[in-house]
């Protein structure tokens, strides 16, 4: 029965072997291979049966063995080292991992970090845009404004240049009419009274014609007389030196007032912020401290003159520049000095040329404008004023633009004017003159008539500082040639040497060092021309040139 149940065993162990697949077939191969190396290795040889029933006994399966594992050293150096490639390539992979981990974080963070700056910038952006609306209705009302008002006192200031021209134009026919009087009562009616009535005239109404200029002849000659004792109580001072403003202010006529009132009334119906450009500066500098790139790229320097004129125009209209010859006397010229003059300025900063340019532009024609109507060219006052004025110009502008030039020569036209109005009058007495009445008065008239001119040449080399010295040492000369020396040749025939060296030293006086030797040959070379005898011809040249 035993025997019957072995067998039977076996049986099913075959049966189970037959059923095995064909990788469990190569295992037991590869079994039976690794006993027969143990075997001839010196291992101890055992039965098969004995080896597959060791097996059962010790409860292990032949399956759960797997001998094909089992590596000689060679294969297990391979295997480790294929394992640790593997493992090297793991590590490498978790650190490409790790890295790009790192990469992804750092990109959010610069992600996140730029959405925060772009949500400034919009911010920024946004505020930018509300800022520039702001500016751009603020600056489109202003330029309504100015487009309205600017004509208005442009039409303005025209009509004040018409007052200072008519007043300067009174002035200076009062004087020569005063000049007119005196030639006629010394020399006669053809003495230089061109337009004066030469006979009695009436109009189609029978008026006289003439008749207001013969009471205004009266009204001059108290005029005259009056001064005349006011100039004797006054001291020694020649009556030629005395000017029609020397003891006079300025004065407004009514008709400037009232253009004065109509200015004010100008901005009358704007609002405030437009009433002056302290408004529109502020924030053309807001937008230059805040956007300056913007500021410059708009080219808003450039236009900055052009939209302040107006206002300083206003301001011109009632700044008396002779009696405040001063610039920083207006609110426009302090104001507009630091002009978009914060921060880092460049010497190529265009807001530094804001000022010249208002100087330039608006000021200088209503200085050159003042110069040729209200400024009287012998008044002693108003010289420092003009000069002051004239200087601050130079000052802010290149002297060789077409303003400044047309400035300067503003200056040398009055100049020659005064000097051609006084040679239309007689310069010396009639040598034939039997009436001795009318001797003397041709003698006091020629002598008031000389001592004007000697004010003339020493109001003319003052401005030999501010002009071209050429230009007023060729005018002094000429005027010294043609209306001084007249009177000296007249007297040097009479034989008044004396008075001749007192009144030809006290013009030399008048001229710089380096001009008198010129002004003696003036003098020397008239004397000649005159056959003046040679012995007062000898003493005078002498005198003079000592003098020099």
């Amino acid at each position: 029965a035993k025997g019957k149940k072995g067998r039977q065993g076996m049986l099913a162990r075959d049966l189970d072997m037959e059923d095995q697949d064909p990788a469990e077939e190569e295992e037991d191969d590869e079994y039976k291979k690794w006993i027969d190396e143990q075997i001839r290795a010196g291992g101890a040889k055992m039965p098969r049966r004995q080896i597959a029933t060791q097996a059962i006994t010790d409860g292990k399966d032949r399956r759960s063995y797997r001998p094909s594992q089992a590596k000689t050293g060679t294969d297990v150096t391979a295997e480790m080292r294929r394992i640790s490639e593997s493992l090297s390539s793991l590590k490498e992979n978790c650190a490409k991992g790790g890295r790009d981990l790192g990469q992804l974080e750092r990109e959010i963070r610069q992600t996140q970090d730029d959405l925060r700056k772009f949500r400034i910038e919009m911010e920024t952006m946004n505020k930018r845009y509300l800022f520039y609306q702001r500016l751009r209705d603020k600056l489109n009302d202003c330029l309504d404004c100015l487009n309205t008002k600017a004509p208005v006192i442009e039409e303005a200031m025209v009509e004040m240049s018409e007052i200072y021209t008519a007043q300067a134009k009174a002035r200076r026919q009062h004087f020569d009419l005063h000049v007119r009087d005196e030639s006629e009562e010394a020399f006669g009616a053809n003495s230089g009274a061109d337009d004066a009535p030469k006979e009695k005239k009436v109009d189609e109404f029978g008026r006289e014609v003439g008749m207001s200029y013969n009471l205004g002849k009266e009204q001059r000659k108290k005029e005259r007389d009056a001064r005349r004792q006011r100039t004797k109580a006054a001291g020694a001072r020649e009556e030629g030196l005395l000017t029609d403003n020397d003891d006079e202010t300025t004065t407004y006529s009514d008709r400037r007032k009232r253009l004065l009132g109509e200015v004010d009334a100008i901005f009358a119906d704007t609002e405030d912020d437009y009433k002056t450009f302290h408004a529109v500066k502020d924030q053309l500098e807001l937008l230059k401290r805040n956007y300056p790139q913007a500021y410059t790229d708009t080219y808003i320097s450039l236009s900055v003159p052009s939209l302040f004129a107006p206002y300083v125009r206003m301001e011109l209209l009632k700044w008396d520049a002779l009696q405040t010859p001063r610039f920083d006397s207006m609110d426009w010229y302090n104001q507009m000095a630091d002009y978009g003059l914060f921060g880092d300025i460049s010497d190529g900063d265009p807001d530094l040329d804001v000022v010249p340019k208002l100087v330039e532009k608006v000021v200088i024609p209503y200085l050159t404008t003042i110069l040729f109507t209200v400024w009287d060219p012998l008044s002693r006052q108003q010289f420092a004023s003009a000069e002051s004025l004239v200087r601050d110009a130079l000052d802010h502008v290149d002297g060789k633009l077409e303003a400044p030039q047309k400035l300067l020569a503003t200056v040398m036209d009055r100049f020659h004017a005064i000097i051609n109005a006084h040679s239309k009058y007689p310069l010396v007495p009639e040598p034939s003159q039997a009436d001795r009445t009318l001797r003397e008065r041709q003698w006091h008239f020629c002598l008031r008539r000389w001592w004007r001119a000697l004010k003339v040449l020493r109001q003319l080399v003052r401005w030999r500082s501010v002009l071209s010295s050429d230009v007023v040492r060729d005018l002094a000369l000429s005027h010294f040639g043609d209306n001084l020396t007249p009177l000296l040749i007249h007297r040097s025939r009479q034989g008044r040497t004396d008075e001749v060296l007192t009144m030809a030293r006290s013009a030399l006086e008048a001229l710089p060092a380096e001009w008198k030797n010129l002004a003696v040959k003036v003098v020397v070379s008239a004397l000649k021309k005159a056959r003046i005898d040679s012995r007062s011809l000898s003493t005078i040249r002498d005198a003079l040139r000592q003098q020099a």
